[in-house]
């Protein structure tokens, strides 16, 4: 696993396919080690939780995607912690009321 997270910490972008579920820790430990996660995942359903931080795609593009082309942009690792997610889910209740 350690030599699994060097090689990712490594990389600009991580493929990031959906498997038995839509979501998954890759794209977590992608964004974590600042690699930013192509997945195909519904970006409707994601957007909120990942914004700009990850590579919305579908199945049949992933594989032959050259996101080099992309201006690389850092993600933003906060949204891997839970205290970012609190005073999200705060400053969200206090906008509705």
């Amino acid at each position: 696993y350690d030599s699994y997270l060097r090689e990712l910490s490594t990389c600009k972008y991580i493929i990031s396919p959906e498997g038995d579920r839509p979501d998954c820790y890759r794209n977590y430990e992608a964004i974590g080690l600042g690699a930013i996660p192509v997945s195909n995942i519904e970006e409707e359903m994601f957007e909120e939780i990942f914004g700009t931080n990850m590579v919305y795609s579908d199945a049949e593009s992933m594989s032959c995607m050259a996101p080099m082309e992309r201006n690389y942009v850092e993600p933003n690792r906060r949204i891997i912690l839970l205290d970012y997610w609190i005073k999200h889910i705060i400053a969200k209740i206090k906008s509705l009321t």
